[in-house]
């Protein structure tokens, strides 16, 4: 299969007004070197003191986190960095965990924390239930340290409640869409609501099944 284009490159650091924006100089070179070294090198520079983030907001160390997030994003959307990856040696011994195409951000968390046991499996926990939420949410890499900040650190944010998402609407299209036995393509009308107590508000005005060719 031919390999996907780096398309999350712009979303590190290379766009101009994303540098300007964020003037830290160390955080903007790390992710640029993230770019020009590769994944695997990149991830393997990272593992002396990431175990740290969890108790400490210290920006030089939240930068690292910053990559090894950056690096998921990369890795998603390129299937030449995915293989690279995937081919390093460090797998080699722990079949077990080896990487999973549709989870790409605990690839790399595990490629960068280690091996060594259940107190790499915690951290690589702890960091994904703290960050997944922004990985899935494509938040660019080079936001991470000031929200890791805002949070007053990893852990803190890990133990913020789960982002929901509530859906609503009219009695009759809540009706249909509790009625309906089998998967169904709608056009609908929706009504999003700003995020708020990490709750999402959808309210679904109006459902139309689409017709069938």
């Amino acid at each position: 299969m031919k390999a996907k284009k780096k398309s999350t490159k712009t979303t590190l650091v290379d766009a101009d007004h994303v540098v300007s924006a964020h003037p830290s100089a160390p955080l903007n070179d790390a992710l640029k070197a993230l770019e020009e070294e590769g994944v695997v090198a990149a991830l393997r520079s990272t593992k002396e003191g990431i175990a740290d983030l969890l108790l400490n907001t210290d920006h030089s160390l939240s930068i690292k986190l910053a990559v090894v997030y950056g690096a998921g994003l990369i890795v998603e959307a390129d299937d030449e960095e995915w293989h690279s990856l995937c081919a390093a040696e460090e797998w080699a011994d722990h079949p077990k965990l080896k990487p999973d195409r549709s989870d790409p951000f605990r690839a790399v968390l595990r490629m960068a924390v280690g091996f060594d046991g259940r107190k790499a499996d915690s951290t690589v926990h702890r960091y994904y239930k703290a960050l997944s939420p922004l990985f899935r949410e494509k938040v660019p890499a080079i936001e991470l340290p000031r929200l890791i900040r805002e949070a007053g650190g990893i852990e803190k944010m890990r133990q913020r409640p789960a982002r929901t998402v509530e859906v609503g609407g009219p009695a009759a299209v809540m009706e249909t869409v509790s009625t309906t036995k089998e998967t169904t393509d709608f056009k609908a009308w929706i009504r999003v609501e700003p995020i708020a107590d990490n709750v999402t508000k959808i309210e679904i005005v109006k459902l139309k099944p689409r017709k069938a060719k």
